[in-house]
């Protein structure tokens, strides 16, 4: 370092040679302690070396003020400004955490003695640490705990929890120097005489704890300081023998909201950087200072990768002092992710030592926070489970142990010949420690993936090794892609699937093209997309929708990932595609063009708070767009059927309410920049599509609305074009919409009338062809084609070949009208069409419809009731409705369909009026009743379920025998297994209303336990009256009579009480009784609420009642408890 003289300095003090060639680092010192006056000295002392030609490029900045991480970062960026970076910035905690440290300096420059200082007013290894430039968050009431004691304190938690931090806040304080000599200590505490005295890793400091118990003793008349030691859960047992009779108090982890605010405050605002330091400090706010000041320092690499917390918690395994076999066993751990109780025995072997030392081993890591345990399996005999918590620990531990360091435990593979069972885990392990660069493991990755993957592995673990392999490079991406490409070609021979069972599939494919831009990986998801017959909307793992999200997610690389798409999909669609291929191919080019970027996020620190954006891109981005996006789609566009390419108008529309100004999400407006951009783009896409409006009447009418709303010019010809064609004319409701339609039909009426002479075909062929121009138009009321279908038949005395032409053409259901003449002319030889009109499905609901509401003769009326089944429930119950029966056609319905169409009519009868007596009436009554046996509520399409309510209240109060037979019936057909789906829950709940006779026939009918269950709560239902009668009948036994709280539990809790406690049965069995029923909220509310109720009931008179009560408070309170820790728990990992 040289000194630089005053007066020739031009603002810096002396300059650093660090032999890297540049020019040296500039050292700037001020004696200012706020901010201006550094930030002042700064910019002075840049200007003065930018003026006097003083070359530069990095600085340090020295001075004795307390800067915070939000401070230094604006010092950055101003330096930025000059070209410069802040090398490092020696503050107020530098100095003087170097003249505590150093007697030289002490001496030196402020005259004092140079001994070691035994204790001081921060902690020793807190004043250049970033935690002390943060705010205490969420710790107040334990501050005034500790404050307001009188004795000894135990302060404990996990590692990284703050327990440092918050013993810094206490007032009045001085820190043990951990290398105190025992004499200097005893006389700097008798001359400072401190309240309250602390020892920070007190399971590390026995002999200090005595000494100044020994020394307060001794010396009570003027030292009353109390102790305050803090220690790792684990050391809290030892610490107690040498601190006895303190109070212990836990310090916890921290939620989510809380660490939040902490790290916001060091200026970490980005959301995805805050939800990776949550996730991976996971509660513990020294991990969340340490990571976000290492992404401040680093950047966004060594966090996401896990790097940062590597070397974080290296610090903690030392600090530790952890045995070699315990680091071991960590390492083992986070390899296989988890060890449950039942593989200590494997555990053991695998490190050398015996069982019991590796549990003990466990136990205490788990009691020190370095593991977490869960209760896993069932509830008869749950076994621990041992896991290194947050995941990314785990991965890092294990890294460090086998790829990063020294193999101790020998290599990986000798893991996997160790565990055969935990291949999944360990493969998983190595691809993450392939992520954090280990070559080691990036070295063997692609053998042991391959190796695990050809087994036989479920497709739960296929899905684990892809997800984990996949980020570790492209190549790996593009494996995967590969992988899933040949299961994807096997998958698809079959044609049309459900896409619920390609969810990992579409998944990986989308975190392909995510990551790695990878172009196999969009093509892929293009032509799951041809097969996934599901809706795009309701699903959002449909492939489409993953293209969405990759089109509009958030900046840095939205346009680079819209050019990819936009290219694949451009070679996805071909020279010759079909009908699917553009179908997709329009949905995804509406994605790419888009302006807007749209989305959910999650709030980092609240699993149940999400943002919702709805932004645009950038004005260069737009111009991207509209210049290199844009071109190649249209000239496609041009050769696009006419839906596709009419289709295009509502992204055509997003730019224009951008560029009209008429776009405000969430009430916001757009840069003028980007209206500006906007207004051009849509303006050209506009004249574009007006050029292609030739030979395409859709596109026109599109154009033309288009126009419209925009106040934009379209050519006449066009604007005629469209006006003139009554099939595109748009209808305007806003003044007389019914003499609008009027016209229309008489329009329309004028087209039909020059069609008549036609063939049938060809005038089929017209209206399927309108159709299609109409739909593509949006014109899809009032419905065109099913008026000129109307027209036509009232007009012709021969509809047979209109109907068969309609057939062949899929006309239908538009061309019912043609149908309906058919059956009201009944020319000769007519039932041949008519059997292949029921015979389609879209022209059968429609000529059933027909031939029961106005039968043309005996055979199609039979013909017509011979075709229906239970799934016409919809078509029967509509026609009912209407009365469009005749009583004739309901006889017959009743006595001559199908059992199951008779089951669905009678339902459809039953329900027509709250009372169905009188619907019924006396004609029907008896074919009704036999139809009622008959009833499949699982084949009536799920919407039948008013009507059965209504129907078996009827049937219990009027017709009990007929009801018990039917449920005898479905419960024999349905056996113990099929009973609970046997009914809706309507059904069941009517079961109470049968008189008690019927009730206990079916009880004594059925035997089985399974059978039963679901039978004694629907019929007692509230009646705890005949519940009595059945116990004392011995119908049932106070055990079973538990059930009661089953499917429905309507008797309340202090009736079983009175009525089975002095039956024998324990209370608390009676209370539990209460865990069944519907809640709603958080699990801890509910159990709250719970024991509210309990504790009204623990304070009645009544014995059976007051010993339930008091069961009942100590059950769900003891469940709350859990819950609440539950559900903490679930925040601090921020879990829903």
């Amino acid at each position: 370092m040289s000194p630089i003289p005053g007066g020739t300095d031009w603002g810096r003090d002396a300059d650093v040679h660090d032999g890297t060639g540049g020019p040296p680092l500039r050292l700037m010192v001020t004696k200012s302690r706020d901010f201006k006056g550094i930030r002042a000295n700064m910019v002075s002392g840049l200007e003065s070396l930018r003026q006097h030609s003083v070359p530069f490029e990095r600085v340090i900045l020295a001075n004795p003020g307390k800067l915070s991480e939000t401070q230094r970062a604006k010092l950055r960026a101003e330096a930025a400004k000059y070209s410069a970076s802040i090398e490092v910035i020696f503050d107020r905690g530098y100095f003087a955490s170097n003249l505590r440290r150093d007697g030289e300096w002490r001496v030196r420059l402020l005259g004092l003695s140079g001994d070691p200082i035994t204790v001081s007013r921060v902690p020793w290894r807190f004043a250049e640490s970033p935690t002390s430039q943060v705010p205490l968050v969420g710790r107040d009431d334990l501050i005034k705990q500790i404050s307001a004691g009188e004795g000894d304190v135990i302060l404990y938690g996990k590692p990284g929890v703050g327990k440092t931090r918050v013993l810094a806040e206490l007032p009045n304080v001085v820190f043990v120097d951990p290398g105190a000599a025992e004499n200097r200590l005893a006389d700097d505490i008798r001359m400072i005489t401190p309240e309250m005295v602390v020892i920070d890793d007190g399971g590390q400091a026995g002999s200090q704890v005595r000494l100044l118990q020994r020394l307060r003793r001794q010396e009570a008349d003027w030292l009353r300081f109390r102790l305050v030691v803090a220690c790792w859960p684990d050391e809290t047992e030892s610490v107690r023998e040498f601190a006895p009779g303190a109070e212990e108090i836990e310090l916890e982890l921290l939620e989510r909201p809380e660490i939040d605010t902490i790290i916001r405050s060091m200026g970490v605002t980005g959301i995805e950087a805050r939800r990776e330091i949550l996730d991976q400090a996971e509660g513990r706010p020294g991990w969340a200072v340490a990571l976000a000041d290492l992404l401040l320092r680093s950047g966004w690499d060594d966090l996401l990768s896990g790097k940062a917390l590597l070397g974080q918690v290296q610090g903690y395994l030392q600090r530790a002092q952890l045995s070699g076999d315990a680091l071991d066993i960590l390492a083992v751990v986070g390899a296989l992710r988890h060890v449950d109780e039942d593989e200590m025995t494997n555990l053991a072997k695998t490190v050398g030592v015996s069982r019991s030392k590796a549990a003990g081993i466990l136990r205490l890591s788990a009691r020190g926070g370095l593991l977490d345990v869960e209760q896993h399996g069932g509830r008869a005999e749950p076994l621990r489970r041992y896991s290194v918590r947050p995941p990314m620990l785990a991965s890092a531990v294990a890294t460090g142990h086998y790829f990063l360091g020294d193999v101790t435990l020998g290599d990986i593979d000798d893991l996997l010949d160790e565990w055969p069972h935990r291949h999944v885990d360990i493969v998983v392990t190595t691809c993450v420690a392939a992520q954090l660069g280990s070559e080691r493991a990036i070295s063997r990755i692609d053998r042991l993936v391959d190796g695990v993957l050809t087994s036989n592995l479920s497709s739960e673990s296929k899905y684990r090794v892809r997800e984990s392999y996949l980020p570790v490079s492209a190549d790996c991406a593009s494996r995967v892609v590969a992988d899933l490409r040949k299961e994807f070609q096997e998958l698809g021979q079959g044609g049309k699937v459900d896409g619920r069972g390609l969810q990992a599939m579409v998944e990986l494919a989308y975190r392909a093209a995510r990551l790695h831009f990878d172009r196999e990986a969009v093509r892929l998801l293009l032509d799951i997309a041809i097969l996934d017959i599901r809706d795009v909307n309701p699903n959002p793992d449909h492939p489409l929708r993953k293209l969405e999200e990759l089109c509009k997610h958030l900046p840095p690389d939205t346009v680079d990932t819209r050019f990819l798409v936009g290219s694949t999909v451009q070679e996805f669609l071909g020279d010759d595609p079909d009908e699917s291929h553009w179908r997709v191919w329009g949905a995804v080019v509406d994605l790419v063009l888009s302006p807007h970027v749209r989305g959910t996020i999650g709030a980092p620190e609240d699993a149940h708070r999400f943002t919702l954006i709805d932004s645009l891109m950038t004005p260069s981005e737009l111009q991207v767009i509209s210049d290199q996006l844009w071109p190649p789609i249209r000239d496609r566009l041009s050769s696009a059927p006419l839906d596709v390419a009419a289709g295009r108008h509502e992204v055509l529309h997003e730019w224009l309410r951008v560029g009209g100004g008429f776009d405000h999400p969430m009430g916001y407006d757009h840069s003028e920049g980007a209206i500006k951009v906007a207004d051009a783009a849509g303006r050209s896409m506009f004249n574009d599509l007006i050029a292609m409006c030739g030979g395409n009447a859709a596109l026109a009418a599109r154009v033309v609305d288009t126009a419209f709303v925009f106040a934009l010019e379209v050519p006449t010809a066009i604007v005629h074009e469209v006006e003139e064609n009554p099939f595109l004319r748009d209808v305007d409701l806003h003044d007389d919409w019914q003499a609008a339609v009027d016209l229309l039909r008489a329009d329309i009426a004028v087209v039909v009338a020059a069609m008549q002479q036609e063939p049938a075909e060809e005038v089929v062929g017209h209206l399927t062809r309108f159709r299609a121009e109409a739909r593509a138009a949006g014109r899809m009321w009032p419905d065109r084609i099913t008026m000129a279908c109307k027209e036509l038949a009232d007009k012709t005395d021969d509809p047979e070949p209109l109907v068969r032409a309609a057939l062949q053409r899929g006309l239908f259901p538009e061309a019912a009208p043609f149908v309906d003449r058919l059956v009201t002319l009944k020319p000769p030889g007519f039932e041949t069409v008519i059997r292949d009109c029921l015979g389609t499905k879209s022209a059968r609901i429609h000529t059933l419809s027909a031939l029961l509401s106005n039968p043309p003769n005996r055979s199609l009326l039979s013909l017509a009731i011979e075709s229906l089944t239970s799934c016409d429930f919809d078509l029967l119950d509509l026609l009912v409705i209407r009365g469009q029966l005749s009583l004739e056609v309901q006889i017959q319905v009743l006595q001559n369909a199908c059992d199951g169409a008779r089951g669905a009519f009678a339902v459809a009868l039953a329900g027509r009026t709250e009372n169905p007596a009188v619907s019924i009436g006396d004609q029907l009554l008896e074919g009704f009743l036999e139809a009622v046996l008959e009833i499949r509520p699982e084949e009536l399409n799920g919407r039948a379920g008013l009507q059965l309510r209504i129907l078996f209240s009827y049937l219990a109060e009027a017709h009990p025998e007929v009801l018990t037979s039917l449920l005898r019936r479905r419960l024999e057909e349905a056996g113990p297994a099929g009973s609970l789906s046997a009914w809706g829950y309507d059904v069941w709940a009517a079961l109470e209303a049968l008189p008690r006779v019927y009730k206990a026939t079916l009880l004594l009918e059925f035997a089985e336990p399974q059978i039963r269950w679901l039978l004694l709560p629907c019929l007692v239902g509230r009646d705890a009256d005949w519940l009595g009668e059945l116990l004392d009948e011995d119908i049932i036994k106070p055990e079973e009579a538990l059930g009661v709280r089953g499917i429905r539990g309507l008797v309340p809790i202090d009736r079983l009480a009175t009525l089975l406690v002095p039956r024998g049965v324990e209370p608390s069995r009676i209370a539990y009784m209460a865990m069944f029923g519907t809640s709603w909220g958080e699990e801890s509310e509910r159990y709250q609420r719970l024991s509210e109720q309990f504790e009204e009931m623990a304070a009645s008179e009544d014995r059976s009642i007051a010993a339930v009560g008091g069961a009942g408070v100590e059950i769900f309170t003891r469940e709350r408890d859990g819950a609440l820790g539950r559900e903490r728990q679930r925040r601090v990992r921020g879990e829903l």
